[in-house]
């Protein structure tokens, strides 16, 4: 871990105060981002927070020394230890950077886990903390953090991306926040239903979009592959990830797991186990989470549950706090009749799942239902389990993800 974080004093005593913006319509003020540890960079007298997997920064707010340190180590140790940051900020007070095509949000508090929330949300982020920007860019900075209110947000950067003068850079974060945004409408919906399908076409027409603004851009890639896979184009799918295992080798781990995701949705497990283990055997196993969690998954689906468990726990070494882990541990116990210690993984999960909702990150609320029905069951089931039990903890969490669709008739005839 750099030791960076030494210099935020200095750093942030030159931060500009933010300028109310006026009367552009906004969605809930505060919001909240999971995820892992990608860096810091310190820009224009600020320290900016990067989670993995999204084009935002997060703004340190001013901070005491001694504050500064808490900080400090909480980011070390997740860093270290591979722990997911959540991150409570300011989606109304995003400053959208047309140089580099970042949006910068204060940050309102951080935490890890269940530990307590570092930060004064009300002194990091008073009500009049909005910037001075163009309209279009507060629009834009307001529909990518209205994650939770997914349709408002869609709202929000249509009338963002109507603005024709955008700078293309900026257009194509504007395309991937709609992109993500009608995934999440059609992702609520019926799956593989009219409005389901209807959405994903909307968000493939931007994705592929924001592919033809940034050609070089292998994110762009990977959401189009994904959506392609939703609509039922499975084929489709897996030539975009070949396309891109030639031209981005160093994200062969990434393609391997598309690609065993789309094996395992045809009811292919055997060449989904294959799709990873080939990886493995080429370039060596990864550490962490990812890789863990998707071989045991494919293992269950196999029914090789003792090895689906080893795995499992090999991933948890690195990441105990996965919620669906956990999940997938308490099926995979029960498949084999340990019904106590599937009724304990179970209840791991919903402390998880409760733990993420209480820090007000939305699309827990399926999982926490569903585990307080498995945890009521299990503390009824001594030995093997029920086939309503089997059913909830190893089919019910992963529904959408194992079960194959026809093509979507939006997508016309190849």
């Amino acid at each position: 871990m750099p030791l960076m974080f030494l210099a935020f004093a200095a750093l942030l005593a030159t931060q500009t105060p933010a300028v109310p913006a006026g009367s552009v319509a906004q969605p809930a003020r505060i919001s909240t981002a999971t995820g892992y540890y990608a860096g810091v960079d310190e820009t224009g007298g600020e320290t900016r927070l990067k989670l993995d997997d999204t084009p935002h920064r997060y703004r340190v707010p001013r901070l005491a020394e001694a504050e500064l340190r808490q900080w400090a180590q909480l980011i070390s140790t997740a860093a270290q230890r591979g722990f997911a940051l959540r991150v409570r900020f300011d989606g109304t007070a995003g400053r959208v950077d047309a140089q580099d095509a970042t949006i910068t949000y204060p940050i309102c508090s951080l935490s890890v886990g269940s530990l307590q929330p570092l930060g004064d949300e009300a002194a990091n982020c008073p009500t009049s903390a909005a910037v001075e920007q163009r309209r279009s860019f507060a629009l834009m900075a307001q529909g990518f953090a209205a994650r939770a209110q997914p349709r408002l947000a869609i709202g929000l950067l249509d009338e963002a991306l109507a603005d024709e003068h955008l700078p293309a850079n900026v257009r194509a974060i504007g395309l991937r926040a709609r992109t993500e945004a009608n995934e999440a409408v059609g992702l609520a919906a019926e799956w593989a239903g009219a409005e389901y399908d209807r959405f994903m076409l909307a968000a493939l027409t931007d994705a592929r979009a924001r592919v033809a603004i940034t050609p070089d851009d292998a994110e762009a890639y990977f959401e189009v592959g994904f959506i392609l896979t939703n609509l039922g184009a499975y084929d489709d799918a897996l030539a975009v990830y070949a396309n891109m295992a030639r031209r981005w080798p160093g994200e062969a781990f990434r393609i391997a797991v598309r690609e065993g995701a789309i094996y395992r949705l045809r009811g292919d497990y055997r060449r989904a186990l294959a799709a990873l283990d080939d990886f493995a055997a080429r370039s060596g196993r990864p550490d962490g989470m990812r890789f863990a969690y998707h071989r045991a998954w494919t293992l269950l689906m196999l029914d090789r549950y003792r090895e689906a468990l080893a795995e499992i726990d090999r991933g948890l070494e690195s990441q105990p706090d996965y919620a669906s882990a956990w999940e997938l541990r308490s099926c995979a116990n029960a498949q084999l009749g340990a019904t106590d210690v599937a009724r304990s993984d179970q209840e791991r999960a919903l402390e998880l799942f409760e733990d993420i909702a209480r820090n007000g990150a939305p699309g827990v609320r399926e999982g926490i239902d569903r585990s307080r029905r498995l945890v009521a069951l299990l503390r009824g089931t001594t030995g093997r389990a029920s086939a309503e039990l089997l059913d909830l903890a190893c089919r019910e969490p992963w529904r959408n993800y194992t079960r194959t669709r026809a093509r979507s008739p939006l997508l016309g005839a190849r």
